[in-house]
């Protein structure tokens, strides 16, 4: 799983994969991209907290650059990992208890 930022939001990034690696043992990357050099990487909700200056991130698996199905009629329930999905879900959760309690 990937977690990515713009330069804006790297503090909130650094902070948040660790306590995600900290909290779940899930195979994961982090990377500060700006919008302009990474294709695609503006396509969801945290662009438009980046717009304003707002601290967010990207949490994905990349499904959309090695799925040819993803968000097409080709886009089925089996090719999903659910036991996967499931776990990176777990981790997210207790990521973002954490943080909170920092708060």
């Amino acid at each position: 799983v990937a977690f990515v930022s713009d330069f804006n939001s790297r503090s909130l990034l650094r902070k948040s994969i660790h306590a995600f690696r900290e909290s779940k043992q899930f195979p994961s990357e982090g990377i500060t991209a700006p919008i302009v050099l990474v294709p695609n990487v503006g396509r969801s909700d945290h662009a438009a907290f980046w717009k304003h200056n707002v601290p967010a991130f990207m949490v994905t698996d990349t499904m959309g650059y090695r799925n040819y199905g993803f968000h097409n009629a080709n886009d089925t329930s089996n090719s999903l990992d659910y036991e996967s999905m499931a776990r990176v879900t777990t981790g997210l959760i207790r990521m973002i208890v954490r943080l909170a309690n920092e708060e």
